[in-house]
């Protein structure tokens, strides 16, 4: 019995010196990220000049065609005043909701895929992925962020080469969206 109690008090000894010496360490800024850089100072960019920022009025521009094939198309108008944009004051659905567009010349409306719930309300069957893909009635408020996919036309020149060349499956992709028809074969 005395040395079972020898024994237990010598491992509880070994284990509070060994834990007590234990010293903690920081990580330091440099390797917060995935970029080791220092993050607080100033940092370089391949931007040549500050961005210039469309200023052209809603409604006094011309359309924008499309990166890709389904990529979220530009806008080509300023968006001063426009923002914050959060769920209960939205401007920009005053002008692209469909039944608004079909209103006034030149503004474009949003695609279906605005009104389509992408996500399952219960487990998918994995059958077919139009099985949870389905159409709402009004915009889904999921997407009130416009900010989040479109961005503004901006004027800038960088120091990197754009090595990209789009391609689309059909040209009308250029000013169109067909997701909701190519959906199950990926973007």
């Amino acid at each position: 019995m005395l040395i079972k109690k020898i024994f237990f008090f010598t491992f509880v000894l070994i284990f509070i010196l060994t834990n007590c010496k234990k010293k903690e360490t920081a990580i330091e800024d440099k390797k917060m990220g995935l970029i080791e850089d220092d993050l607080s100072g100033e940092y370089s960019t391949h931007l040549v000049e500050k961005p210039n920022y469309s200023i052209v009025s809603p409604g006094s521009n011309k359309k924008l065609e499309r990166s890709f094939e389904n990529a979220p198309p530009m806008i080509s108008h300023s968006v001063e005043g426009f923002l914050p944009i959060n769920l209960k004051n939205n401007l920009c659905l005053t002008c692209h909701l469909p039944a608004q567009a079909k209103q006034i010349e030149g503004s474009t409306p949003m695609s279906k895929s605005h009104f389509t719930e992408y996500r399952p309300s219960k487990p998918p069957s994995y059958k077919k992925i139009e099985a949870f893909m389905h159409e709402l009635e009004d915009f889904d408020r999921a997407r009130y962020n416009c900010m989040q996919c479109h961005v503004t036309l901006t004027n800038v020149k960088v120091d990197i080469e754009n090595l990209f060349t789009p391609g689309f499956r059909d040209l009308s992709g250029k000013v169109q969206s067909n997701l909701n028809k190519v959906f199950s074969e990926g973007i």
